[in-house]
């Protein structure tokens, strides 16, 4: 019998660890971590020089910028949401994992969510729960702790409904962790 694979996604807009989740135990054992240092610089420094200028037919006016401006640093951590959906999406394609874990802080988790969206292979539905904290500093037994408090159980076993989201479906179809749940196991 093969085993199940569950891959745990751990991010943030400048540091992803992805692991894998042994199956009966739930230790985390780490496959891959990767930095976004663009995502941590500052704005500042991440623009090298004003908006462009057009000038159109009419000499009498006159428009600065041709696109509404884009915050460096959001741009920065979209592009590595992206990135990371596209590993996501590869390794999906390479059947490495059956289900997914995603946890991340909300502003990120939704860029992920976003970025997984646009790929075709329906990697978004192995998301079996998304975790709107960002553990990308905890260890991996904090994590898995913190993650089985948050409704992370077995292969089979849907975690219990109790008041709040927990239980119910999340956005994209996997299952939402309730934010007062992960206060407690803070």
């Amino acid at each position: 019998m093969q085993e199940h694979r569950t891959f745990v996604l751990v991010a943030n807009a400048s540091r992803a660890r992805l692991f894998q989740r042994e199956e009966g135990t739930g230790v985390l054992t780490l496959i891959e971590e990767r930095e976004h240092p663009e995502s941590r610089a500052k704005n500042i420094d991440l623009v090298t020089d004003k908006p462009g200028r057009s000038f159109p037919s009419d000499p009498h006016t006159f428009h600065a910028g041709m696109e509404e401006p884009t915050i460096p640093k959001r741009h920065e951590a979209e592009v590595f949401a992206r990135e990371l959906a596209d590993d996501l999406s590869r390794r999906h394609n390479e059947h490495t994992f059956d289900e997914l874990v995603i946890t991340a802080p909300p502003g990120f988790l939704g860029m992920l969510r976003g970025a997984l969206a646009t790929h075709h292979n329906h990697v978004s539905d192995r998301v079996f729960l998304w975790v709107d904290k960002d553990y990308t500093l905890q260890d991996p037994r904090t994590i898995a702790e913190r993650l089985a408090a948050a409704g992370l159980e077995e292969r089979g076993q849907a975690p219990e409904t109790q008041p709040g989201r927990q239980g119910q479906d999340g956005p994209e179809g996997g299952k939402q962790a309730p934010a007062q749940g992960l206060k407690a196991a803070s």
